[in-house]
This record gives structure tokens, sequence and C-alpha cells, in this order.
């Protein structure tokens, strides 16, 4: 998957599997949810960045971190006030925003 997609000119642009580009809400597989909540991710190697949760639908997250943070490909995403955990990938990333796509979740 590509990780090479952000924002321009103010439209968010994902990525998907073949390369195509997601540039509206009309694009997406899933309707998007504004949230804004408290959540850390886990990346490969242990290690965990805090996070805020700013839109999400039943196939990802739009996430707010640190923009030095170091985060792998694959990540978990854990929701602190929903206890749940969503395990996925980033598949773009530019400045303080991240967009993770989901593969599987659960309540814990």
């Amino acid at each position: 998957m590509s990780t090479d997609a952000g924002r321009r000119h103010g439209t968010l642009r994902l990525a998907t599997e073949n390369g195509a580009r997601l540039n509206s809400a009309a694009d997406r597989i899933a309707p998007r949810y504004r949230t804004f909540l408290a959540g850390k991710v886990r990346v490969e190697d242990g290690r965990f960045v805090l996070c805020v949760v700013r839109d999400m639908s039943k196939t990802g997250a739009r996430l707010v971190v640190d923009p030095n943070a170091d985060l792998s490909e694959a990540v978990e995403l854990h929701v602190l006030s929903r206890n749940e955990i969503f395990h996925g990938s980033i598949v773009w990333r530019e400045d303080d925003l991240a967009g993770m796509q989901f593969t599987s979740w659960k309540k814990i």
C-alpha cells in the first residue's frame, strides 16, 4: 500500500491497494464520523505513541500524532474510552496527521 498520499488543496486523499485515490465522501467505502477520542498507537517494536482520533469509520481512522513520532506501517490503535483495540496499518502521513486502515478490532 502506498503511504505517500496526503492532504492537497484542502482535500483529503487516501491511498487504496490498487493505487487509486479516494477524494471525497462519495468515494469512501464506509461513512466517516467526527470524533475527539484519546488513543495510543502501538508500533511494531512495542512502544506507544499518544494520539487523538479525529475521524473514524468502520474501515479506518484519521489520527493526530506528534509529527516527529516514528510510526511503523503495522500498528494497533488503542481507543482508551471505548476499551477497543484496532489492528491495521498506516496508509498515509502528513505533518501531524496519519491515516490508518483497519484490518480487525476487539473489545478489551
